[in-house]
């Protein structure tokens, strides 16, 4: 008989989890070209804001500008994507609508200001903007990507599957980023058997993405084939052992394997990567509550709420 912490765990992966069909296309963070891509960060689940937006993919092709595409509007462009990185979307948008004006016909600006809707969550703007771009560059990777998110953000799971599918199309050379936005659509649609072909060709295409791997590795884990989960994961660790994401989900399957101790050591070691993430506190302590330490899970949850 299934103990009751395993059911409290399977929620709690699922939970700290949540984001992770988009980080997982991701690799993590928003998509952007090689020259501007910030490092990679493992997201913070947070016990305020489960249902933020999720974070873009990690597309990398973007469309250059023509050459008659003036400097001023190159340059607005660029303060646009500073904004953005700096987290600051409504003066990033004010940039991009002049880069914009100067020149309209300037497909990337059109899918940078896309992005800044996302951002703020104005989503309808988002796709019409992406939908802009690629009119304008029916090549435009990041458009496309970003499209697909977008309406993956809006529940338009087809519109969604239809725009990853183009994206790989578009550019083989980052078809894994396309199959890996893909297949957290087929999981978000518990389409599970599709969203593990799907990961298997990101994969292929990039065979070291520990992305890659720790999501098919939750597609497993909601299939309950665990011991396929526990073999995805660990992969993912080994080529991503700097985030405290794949300990989480390693640790979920471990308990529902009936195994807390280990559990409680892959949180030890998120918590390690990210101390100041009160989830990963209140998780252990959890884990602790059913192992039956009392003093040992007193203080987390008391660390869990010191955090919040």
């Amino acid at each position: 008989m299934r103990r009751p912490y395993q059911d409290y765990w399977k929620v709690a992966v699922d939970c700290t989890l949540r984001l992770l069909p988009l980080v997982v296309v991701l690799g993590c963070g928003r998509s952007e070209p090689p020259e501007k891509q910030p490092a990679q960060q493992p997201p913070k689940p947070t016990a305020e804001s489960p249902a933020s937006p999720a974070t873009p993919p990690e597309a990398t092709a973007e469309s250059p500008a023509s050459p008659a595409t003036p400097p001023e509007a190159i340059a607005a462009r660029g303060r646009g994507k500073a904004c953005l990185k700096a987290g600051d979307p409504t003066k990033a948008l004010a940039a991009f609508d002049e880069a914009i004006r100067l020149d309209p016909n300037y497909a990337d600006a059109y899918c940078q200001r896309g992005n800044a809707y996302f951002d703020l969550a104005q989503f309808d703007k988002a796709i019409s903007d992406f939908d802009t771009a690629v009119r304008l560059d029916p090549k435009l990777f990041e458009a496309y990507c970003n499209r697909g998110l977008t309406h993956g953000e809006k529940g338009q799971f087809e519109e969604a599957i239809s725009d990853y599918t183009q994206a790989a199309e578009v550019n083989p050379s980052e078809a894994d980023v396309a199959y890996r936005g893909r297949a957290n659509i087929h999981v978000t649609m518990r389409q599970f058997d599709k969203a593990i072909v799907d990961f298997g060709k990101a994969i292929q295409a990039k065979e070291k993405c520990g992305a890659a791997y720790g999501g098919r590795g939750k597609a497993y884990f909601d299939k309950g084939e665990l011991g396929k989960a526990m073999a995805d994961c660990t992969r993912a660790i080994e080529l991503d052992p700097k985030n405290s994401l794949w300990f989480v989900q390693r640790a979920g399957i471990y308990s529902q394997s009936n195994d807390p101790k280990l559990a409680v050591a892959d949180f030890s070691e998120a918590i390690r990567l990210d101390p100041e993430n009160p989830v990963l506190y209140q998780l252990r302590g959890q884990t602790y509550q059913a192992l039956g330490e009392k003093a040992l899970a007193e203080a987390d949850l008391a660390k869990a709420k010191q955090l919040k």
